[in-house]
Protein backbone atom coordinates (compact mmCIF):
# COMPACT_ATOMS: atom_id res chain seq x y z
CA UNK A 1 0.00 0.00 0.00
CA UNK A 2 1.28 3.29 -1.17
CA UNK A 3 2.03 5.60 1.63
CA UNK A 4 0.16 9.71 1.18
CA UNK A 5 3.53 10.89 -0.11
CA UNK A 6 4.09 8.46 -2.43
CA UNK A 7 0.76 9.18 -3.80
CA UNK A 8 1.42 12.73 -3.83
CA UNK A 9 4.32 12.67 -5.77
CA UNK A 10 2.76 10.37 -8.29
CA UNK A 11 -0.44 12.49 -8.65
CA UNK A 12 1.69 15.68 -8.77
CA UNK A 13 4.16 13.79 -11.65
CA UNK A 14 0.34 13.14 -13.25
CA UNK A 15 -0.66 17.21 -12.94
CA UNK A 16 2.90 18.36 -14.12
CA UNK A 17 3.25 16.25 -17.49
CA UNK A 18 -0.69 16.67 -18.36
CA UNK A 19 0.25 20.53 -17.94
CA UNK A 20 3.26 20.44 -19.70
CA UNK A 21 1.52 18.20 -22.51
CA UNK A 22 -0.92 21.21 -22.87
CA UNK A 23 1.78 24.34 -23.22
CA UNK A 24 3.45 22.23 -25.69
CA UNK A 25 0.35 22.23 -27.41
CA UNK A 26 0.18 25.39 -27.16
CA UNK A 27 3.56 26.09 -28.51
CA UNK A 28 2.40 24.11 -31.60
CA UNK A 29 -0.36 25.39 -32.40
CA UNK A 30 1.24 28.83 -31.99
CA UNK A 31 4.13 27.62 -34.40
CA UNK A 32 1.87 26.22 -36.87
CA UNK A 33 0.26 29.22 -37.94
CA UNK A 34 -3.40 29.88 -39.41
CA UNK A 35 -3.34 26.38 -40.83
CA UNK A 36 -3.81 25.03 -37.43
CA UNK A 37 -6.82 26.21 -36.84
CA UNK A 38 -8.46 24.14 -39.78
CA UNK A 39 -10.67 21.25 -38.20
CA UNK A 40 -8.88 18.99 -40.61
CA UNK A 41 -5.83 19.54 -38.90
CA UNK A 42 -4.10 17.19 -36.98
CA UNK A 43 -2.94 20.07 -34.58
CA UNK A 44 -6.01 21.13 -33.99
CA UNK A 45 -6.97 17.79 -32.63
CA UNK A 46 -3.57 17.22 -30.50
CA UNK A 47 -4.42 20.66 -29.14
CA UNK A 48 -7.84 19.69 -28.11
CA UNK A 49 -7.12 16.74 -26.34
CA UNK A 50 -3.75 17.41 -24.36
CA UNK A 51 -6.29 20.51 -23.18
CA UNK A 52 -9.13 18.46 -22.43
CA UNK A 53 -6.80 15.60 -20.48
CA UNK A 54 -5.25 18.97 -18.79
CA UNK A 55 -8.83 19.68 -17.19
CA UNK A 56 -9.50 16.47 -16.56
CA UNK A 57 -9.86 17.08 -12.27
CA UNK A 58 -7.19 14.19 -11.24
CA UNK A 59 -4.75 16.29 -13.83
CA UNK A 60 -5.53 20.07 -13.38
CA UNK A 61 -3.53 22.59 -12.00
CA UNK A 62 -5.70 22.68 -7.91
CA UNK A 63 -3.98 19.50 -7.95
CA UNK A 64 -0.70 21.22 -7.17
CA UNK A 65 -2.36 22.92 -4.04
CA UNK A 66 -4.53 19.77 -2.86
CA UNK A 67 -1.35 17.18 -2.89
CA UNK A 68 1.60 19.98 -2.18
CA UNK A 69 -0.24 20.19 1.38
CA UNK A 70 0.49 16.10 1.72
CA UNK A 71 3.90 16.79 1.33
CA UNK A 72 4.28 20.04 2.86
CA UNK A 73 2.52 18.41 6.27
CA UNK A 74 4.84 17.25 9.15
CA UNK A 75 2.58 14.14 9.51
CA UNK A 76 0.45 13.37 6.20
CA UNK A 77 -0.63 10.26 7.19
CA UNK A 78 -2.74 11.72 9.76
CA UNK A 79 -4.88 13.44 7.01
CA UNK A 80 -7.68 12.30 5.70
CA UNK A 81 -7.73 10.69 2.12
CA UNK A 82 -7.68 12.47 -0.69
CA UNK A 83 -10.03 12.57 -3.40
CA UNK A 84 -9.34 10.61 -6.18
CA UNK A 85 -7.94 7.59 -7.49
CA UNK A 86 -5.12 6.17 -5.41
Amino acid sequence: VATMKELATARLANTNASVAAAQVADLMFSAAGGTAHSENSPIERLWRDAHAAAQHATASIPTYEQWGRVLLHPDPESLPKQPGPP
